[in-house]
């Protein structure tokens, strides 16, 4: 419908403009009444034009409301994912612990049903280091967002090749002493 009265508008601009432009001496009051009648069309659809915009807008920001909405029933199921990953997370890691042969479970025995085995130590000398790694890296990453900006501009926004031109080409400046 925009289109339509769009087009329909820049007609009746067109119809005025010839009409404007003929030499019509013998019907002055004939020119004049056509005129009037083009100016009152289009004045007509202008106003059509602008109740379809209206009507445009509302339309937008109605289903930009059932986003918003949908958007929200999605926060809610993530949360949820969420809040059930975290209750399952430590009797994962726990099972995962448990069922690695670092531990060795027979309950047939009455003495010692659970044995921890003598490379135990292993385990946590490669999860501990690795877990603190990956936090203090979270950490920089949200503290200091620019902190890793260089490489993602370099590595984006240039090829590989040209990126090791350009460090090639510091490193000679650099021994050069320029």
């Amino acid at each position: 419908m925009i289109e339509t009265a769009e087009a329909i508008t820049s007609t009746f601009d067109a119809m005025l403009e010839t009409i404007s432009e003929m030499d019509a001496p013998n019907a002055p009051k004939l020119r004049r009444s056509t005129v009037s009648a083009i100016r009152y069309r289009k004045r007509t659809f202008k106003s059509t034009l602008l109740r379809v915009y209206s009507l445009e807008r509302r339309a937008m920001s109605s289903t930009q409301l059932h986003q918003a909405m949908f958007a929200q029933t999605d926060a809610h199921a993530m949360k949820f994912v969420a809040v059930l990953t975290l209750f399952f997370l430590p009797v994962t890691g726990v099972s995962t612990v448990f069922s690695s042969p670092f531990f060795n479970v027979d309950f047939d025995k009455d003495s010692t049903p659970l044995r921890v085995a003598w490379c135990f130590w292993k385990f946590w000398a490669v999860v501990a280091p690795m877990t603190l790694g990956i936090g203090a890296l979270c950490y920089l990453w949200f503290r200091f967002p620019d902190f890793f900006s260089f490489s993602h501009e370099s590595w984006m926004r240039e090829s590989w090749s040209q990126f090791l031109e350009r460090r090639t080409e510091r490193r000679k400046q650099e021994k050069a002493g320029v």
